[in-house]
């Protein structure tokens, strides 16, 4: 029955059918104390409550939402303090071992504790000779070699 114009209220075999244009609605209106009953169910309540629950739910999510994001900005903000600080305090400490070695170097007590470490690296390496198959080395060594 597509195409139709006019609005049709039609009864088969005891079923009520209502036909309505194509765009068009079915529309039920009360008067003020008046109900819509479905199978003696008012349903102009049900559909109150339905209304209620509905701006309801979007309260809640609005709420919901906006304590989200206030928690994640809350969140984001301390990360970024904390990162900021490691970085920081990794910087500085990153600067007082470069000045450590540089002022070292130019010492006297720096060169001797440099030699020290030269003998230990030394020794290390004699010591991983004995248990490493020289042939398994790479060709190019030299770097292991302390004088």
């Amino acid at each position: 029955m597509n195409g139709f114009c006019r609005a049709r209220i039609r009864t088969e075999n005891g079923h009520l059918q209502l036909y309505v244009a194509d765009g068009r609605n079915i529309s039920f209106k009360t008067g003020r104390n008046g109900a819509i009953l479905f199978n003696d169910a008012d349903i102009t309540w049900t559909l109150q409550l339905a209304q209620n629950a509905s701006t309801e739910v979007s309260n809640l999510r609005r709420r919901e939402l906006a304590a989200l994001q206030r928690q994640q900005a809350e969140t984001s903000e301390r990360l970024d303090a904390e990162i900021n600080f490691n970085y920081n305090q990794r910087i500085v400490q990153l600067e007082q071992s470069m000045a450590n070695v540089s002022a070292g170097q130019n010492s006297p007590a720096g060169s001797a504790s440099l030699r020290q470490l030269r003998r230990r690296v030394s020794r290390l390496i004699c010591m991983l000779t004995d248990y490493v198959d020289v042939a398994t080395l790479p060709a190019s060594n030299e770097y292991l070699i302390v004088s």
